[in-house]
Formats: structure tokens, sequence, C-alpha cells
């Protein structure tokens, strides 16, 4: 079973990464990532796996 976490989710700080280590918001990868709307993408991935 595949488990999605919704981009909506609050990250935990600190979680998974080096102390200090903060992700560039200028960087092209972030901006993409806040562009793509992730929760829509997730649903109709889901409901060809259920099919």
């Amino acid at each position: 079973m595949i488990r999605y976490v919704s981009q909506k989710q609050l990250p935990l700080e600190g979680f998974d990464t080096p102390p200090g280590m903060i992700l560039d918001p200028t960087n092209r990868w972030v901006k993409l990532r806040d562009c793509i709307p992730w929760d829509e993408l997730s649903e109709s991935y889901y409901k060809t796996l259920c099919s």
C-alpha cells in the first residue's frame, strides 16, 4: 500500500535534515515544488491504482 502525505501538512522543523540546513527559497526546484498541485495529482494517481 502506498501512503501519501499531503504537501499541506506542516513539516517538523529540523526533522531528517542536518542542523542548520535550510532549502534556498530561490532555488528553481524549490519554486517548482510550490507550483505543482501535488494533492490533485496524487488523487488522480490513486484512482488509477484502484481500477
